[in-house]
């Protein structure tokens, strides 16, 4: 193993994509809305530079990526920096308490929100990158006990079900292991 420090440049930025209300909300294929904020949603950059190379990754808190809504951000890093769309990443935390962004769906989607999100990846990501500073990259784990579930139930009579709730039925655990590690 290399005695090497991981040095390089990283940049982070955030900025919120919580959308205008009344807004159809994602997941549970019925539909739902959400008329309050209790937290906002947010797109996180992270930006890490050396020797030359860039890595992109930008996280949003919303059911689903699409490249619709990523792409342009990238291709702003690629004619500003010169980073290759291969360098670069988008994921989101799958949050069911969300707007809807995949469309053709049971839940119709916002085309004015749709229209809106591109610019705010792409800002989140140009402030990433003109927020670098001179950073160490450590590798480490813990556990985040609650973080994660299984969500298949096991019954007490040995079924098994999706989900807790179940009219008659007795949950008695998750059916299966729930990893609750975090590799940062």
């Amino acid at each position: 193993m290399s005695e090497e420090v991981a040095t390089c440049r990283a940049g982070v930025a955030r900025v919120c994509i919580t959308p205008d209300l009344p807004c159809e909300l994602a997941g549970y294929f019925h539909s739902r809305k959400a008329e309050s904020v209790a937290r906002d949603l947010y797109a996180t950059a992270l930006v890490l530079e050396r020797q030359g190379q860039h890595l992109v990754v930008v996280s949003c808190d919303l059911i689903a990526m699409t490249d619709e809504l990523c792409r342009p951000a990238f291709e702003q890093a690629g004619r500003e920096f010169g980073v290759p769309l291969a360098h670069c990443v988008a994921c989101a935390t799958h949050t069911h308490t969300g707007p809807e962004i995949r469309r053709g769906g049971v839940i119709p989607c916002c085309e004015e929100y749709l229209a809106k999100v591109p610019a705010r990846l792409t800002e989140a990501v140009m402030s990433a990158f003109n927020s670098r500073f001179d950073a160490v990259l450590c590798v480490g784990a813990t556990r985040a006990p609650g973080l994660a579930h299984n969500r298949l139930s096991r019954c007490a009579d040995g079924s098994e079900i999706f989900g807790r709730q179940t009219a008659g039925a007795r949950v008695i655990g998750a059916a299966g292991p729930e990893d609750d590690t975090v590799q940062t």
